[in-house]
């Protein structure tokens, strides 16, 4: 008896690697956030379902809430999975994908950023008062940055703490 945490790993011939950790469970919807995504985004739906299900996406940005990729009543035939591309502008923004009726799913982002680096995300089920991020990349090129997104209705206060960096990496069991 343990506990266990699974992830996904694609590394591809230009030897660029991608990875989301998975979902503990089927969920009725989830956020993905982007930070700077160029347009050729995908978003992969896991239906376990022995009938159809539709389910429909929503862009979360500075700008009013809009529908993505035509998403808006999607029919998922029945124990199918299916990547549905999804074209977002430059800049953050958050995807909240909902199914009807209530109806479980499993998803992920795949994103092809703006230097064609490969990313995936798993999203974010469940809301939560504090999260722990890790950097994307370690490289000293690269930007961090951190997509915030607030899918309720009212202002939240956020306080966003930078962790110290001790080092490169942590030293093997």
């Amino acid at each position: 008896v343990g506990r266990v945490a699974a992830a996904s790993l694609g590394v591809s011939d230009r030897t660029e690697a991608r990875s989301a950790l998975g979902w503990t469970g089927p969920a009725t919807g989830a956020i993905f956030p982007l930070t700077q995504g160029s347009g050729q985004t995908e978003l992969l739906i896991l239906s376990t379902s022995e009938r159809s299900i539709r389910f429909g996406a929503t862009g979360l940005s500075e700008a009013p809430p809009r529908p993505m990729g035509g998403l808006t009543e999607q029919e998922h035939g029945p124990a199918a999975a299916r990547a549905y591309a999804v074209p977002v502008e430059p800049g953050p923004v958050g995807i909240r994908l909902f199914t009807f009726e209530d109806a479980p799913v499993v998803a992920a982002l795949r994103a092809l950023g703006p230097g064609e680096d490969l990313g995936a995300t798993a999203g974010a089920v469940a809301r939560s008062e504090s999260w722990l991020a890790l950097p994307a990349a370690s490289s000293t090129k690269a930007v961090p940055g951190a997509v915030l997104v607030n899918d309720g209705d009212s202002d939240v206060l956020v306080t966003l703490e930078l962790l110290p960096r001790e080092g490169n990496t942590a030293a093997a069991p």
